[in-house]
């Protein structure tokens, strides 16, 4: 027998005034932090070098706390993704809640949908563009500031940090990227997003524009085995050549720098430059001799490149991992590296004309 009776309504849930608190708390705290984590970030690791001299000279207990901090990158970069999630979330959190109270009424699977695409939509513009934004034009005044409140949460997150930190360290040793490749590529993705963002930099690239800048970014990632000329393609001489004798292997010689060995190129005596012993044909060219630089085949490119230009040299022995001679890396070589190779004789343009 089916019961009958006065039909219950049932109660509408509506919006109360400490639902809206919570959301407009969410709301600002996560902003608030959101904000700050990104502007921390910038503020810490796109100042260039100049930029960092100057806050020494300004502000100097600022700027070795700066220095510090990118130094203790891996605890510096957990403790401002630590806050930066958790700020990023709440804001997230309490966008959505307000989407949600506003779509009340709403089926259920539209209103989530709608609230996430609003939550990721003010996180990214909020919390992220708009804060870095404002960073990039107000860069220098800032790291003072980003620098002091930085550090105040490294320690406050430092007994949760250890575990993760060594987690990264050990990753890093594992990819073979060190603390100092990752503070670099760090530093140099902050300087690009500032740059772009104060309108210093086209994004608009040309074909051979974001040729030359994959050249660029693939640069560090490459070591002078990768590019080296081959043993079996390097160009030298004995030392025991009589001087007549090489002065005429120079003169045929269609490169600028020879190697000059003892036998085999396992024995390498020195470097000869080609317009110097042709400038000075009575010298013997013994003494004109420049030492070789050694260097190993797994070093990379931009530590070489480094090196090249500390020691003022435009040729370098590599060596494979039993000590034999396995190559020769020039700076020309590292400059088509980097920028690419040059254009060949159909593609080139004469000087004072025009490509047909």
């Amino acid at each position: 027998m089916a019961a009958t009776g006065t039909p219950v309504a049932v109660e509408r849930w509506e919006l109360t005034f400490p639902t809206w608190g919570w959301i407009s708390f969410g709301l600002c705290l996560g902003l608030a932090g959101s904000s700050l984590f990104a502007i921390l970030g910038y503020a810490l690791f796109a100042l260039d070098v100049k930029e960092i001299g100057a806050l020494a000279r300004s502000r100097p207990r600022s700027a070795r706390v700066l220095v510090q901090l990118r130094k203790n990158l891996d605890l510096t970069w957990f403790a401002l993704l630590a806050g930066s999630v958790l700020s990023n979330l709440l804001f997230a959190m309490g966008a959505g809640g307000a989407v949600l109270s506003v779509l009340d009424g709403a089926p259920g699977g539209l209103a989530f949908v709608v609230s996430l695409v609003a939550a990721i939509v003010a996180v990214l513009v909020f919390g992220e563009i708009v804060p870095g934004l404002l960073a990039a034009r107000w860069l220098a005044r800032l790291a003072p500031f980003a620098a002091q409140v930085t550090r105040v949460w490294s320690n406050v997150m430092l007994p949760l940090s250890v575990g993760p930190v060594y987690l990264l360290r050990l990753c890093g040793r594992f990819s073979r990227v060190s603390a100092q490749e990752r503070q670099r590529m760090l530093e140099v993705e902050r300087r690009l997003l500032t740059w772009i963002g104060l309108g210093e930099i086209d994004v608009s690239l040309e074909e051979e524009e974001r040729e030359m800048i994959d050249h660029a970014f693939g640069f560090g990632e490459r070591t002078a085995g990768d590019v080296m000329r081959p043993r079996a393609e390097v160009v030298g001489f004995d030392a025991d050549l009589a001087q007549s004798a090489a002065l005429a292997f120079m003169r045929d010689t269609p490169y600028s720098r020879v190697l000059v060995c003892r036998g085999t190129l396992d024995d390498i005596l020195g470097v000869l430059h080609t317009k110097q012993i042709l400038l000075n044909a009575e010298t013997d060219y013994h003494q004109m001799l420049a030492p070789p630089l050694f260097v190993p085949d797994d070093m990379d490119l931009a530590e070489l490149m480094a090196l090249m230009k500390k020691e003022r040299c435009q040729l370098v022995v590599v060596l494979d991992r039993y000590g034999a001679t396995a190559g020769i890396v020039s700076m020309d070589d590292l400059l088509q590296e980097l920028v690419g190779p040059p254009p060949t004789e159909e593609e080139a343009v004469p000087e004072g004309g025009v490509r047909s």
